[in-house]
């Protein structure tokens, strides 16, 4: 079996019709040359799902203010990402958008 998913690759992979085939947009070759990569990366072995920790987000309701104290924002959980970081990284301000 997994020769031939190898021969197939292979001939992917050589054939020159497929070269004609490349996006000419540099995002899509970017997606395209990461997801591919990707595919030949080695995974970690996951854990169980009952092991794993649980991630949720909550949204305020309505005007609702919320306040974290300095020392939850800045307590890392197991991967080493404490929340402000997380919040730094993901709601970026108008000076940092370009």
């Amino acid at each position: 079996m997994q020769k031939e998913l190898i021969k197939r690759l292979y001939s992917l992979l050589t054939i020159k019709e497929s070269a004609a085939n490349i996006p000419k947009n540099l995002e899509a070759r970017r997606r395209l040359e990461f997801f591919t990569n990707s595919i030949f990366m080695e995974m970690p072995i996951a854990r169980p799902v009952r092991k794993m920790l649980s991630f949720s987000v909550f949204t305020p309701y309505h005007s609702e203010t919320v306040l974290y104290s300095m020392s939850e924002l800045l307590k890392k959980n197991e991967d080493g990402i404490s929340i402000l970081f997380y919040h730094q990284k993901i709601y970026t301000g108008p000076s940092q958008t370009t």
